[in-house]
C-alpha cells in the first residue's frame, strides 16, 4: 500500500517538474502594444481618426468647435491677466494681499477656468490636426500629451473653484453694485471682432477638413 502511494506521489512530482521545465507559450501582445498597432494602421490608411470614419462633416464640426474653444479660451487668459491691477483700491504691491481685490480675484478665477479648458482641448486639437500627417510614433506621443494635459486640467479647475467659492459673497456684492455710467447690456459692437474670428476659424476648419479628405481621395 505504501509502495503504491509512494509511486503515485513520485509520478505526480515528475509530472510537475516536467511541466515546469516545458517551454512557456509565447505571451500575446499587451494592450499598449495592440493600441500602438491600431493607431499605426489607422494613421497610415485613414484621413481622419477612426471615430470620424464615414462622417467627414462630423470631423469638420469637431475641429471647428475645438479651434474656437481653444482660441477664445487662450484670448481670455491673456486678456484677464493683462488687465490685473495690483494697485486697485489703493493697495500697494508691498502688501502680500494686493491680489485679493474682488475684481482681481474674479479675473484670476476666470483665467484659471480658461487654463483648464485649454488643457482639455489642446490635446484633442493636436491629435485631430496631426492624424495621417505625422509618423505613428509621433502620434503616440501626442496621445500621451493629450492624456497628461487632461489630467493636469484638474489643478487650475479646482484652484478657480476654490477662489470662486471662498470669495463668492464679496464678488457678488461688487457685481450687483450698479454704476449708472456703465450700460447694463453692452451693444453688439463690443463682440463684432470676436464674431469675425469665429467666421475665419470656421473657414479654416472647412479648409483643413477638405484638404485631408481630398488627399485621401486623390485626383
Amino acid at each position: 500500500m505504501l509502495r503504491k502511494l509512494f509511486t503515485v506521489i513520485t509520478s505526480l512530482m515528475v509530472l510537475q517538474i516536467v511541466s515546469w521545465a516545458a517551454p512557456l507559450p509565447a505571451s500575446g501582445p499587451t494592450i499598449k502594444e495592440m493600441s500602438k498597432a491600431i493607431i499605426a494602421a489607422g494613421n497610415a490608411s485613414t484621413p481622419f481618426p477612426p471615430s470620424f470614419l464615414g462622417h467627414t462633416w462630423a470631423y469638420g464640426m469637431a475641429l471647428f468647435a475645438q479651434l474656437t474653444i481653444f482660441s477664445f479660451a487662450l484670448t481670455t487668459i491673456f486678456f484677464q491677466l493683462s488687465v490685473l491691477d495690483f494697485k486697485r483700491d489703493s493697495i500697494h504691491l508691498a502688501d502680500l494681499k494686493t491680489w485679493k481685490s474682488p475684481v482681481n480675484v474674479y479675473r484670476v478665477s476666470i483665467a484659471l477656468y480658461m487654463i483648464a479648458v485649454v488643457c482639455g482641448v489642446s490635446g484633442n486639437l493636436l491629435v485631430y490636426m496631426s492624424w495621417n500627417e505625422v509618423q505613428a510614433s509621433t502620434l503616440n506621443v501626442y496621445f500621451t500629451i493629450d492624456k497628461v494635459l487632461k489630467a493636469v486640467a484638474i489643478i487650475p479647475f479646482l484652484s478657480a473653484s476654490y477662489l470662486m467659492v471662498r470669495h463668492d459673497e464679496v464678488i457678488t456684492f461688487h457685481l450687483i453694485t450698479r454704476n449708472p455710467a456703465v450700460p447694463l447690456w453692452p451693444s453688439h459692437e463690443t463682440i463684432r471682432d470676436q464674431s469675425k474670428t469665429i467666421f475665419w476659424i470656421f473657414i479654416m476648419a472647412i479648409g483643413l477638413t477638405y484638404s485631408k479628405w481630398g488627399a485621401s481621395v486623390g485626383p
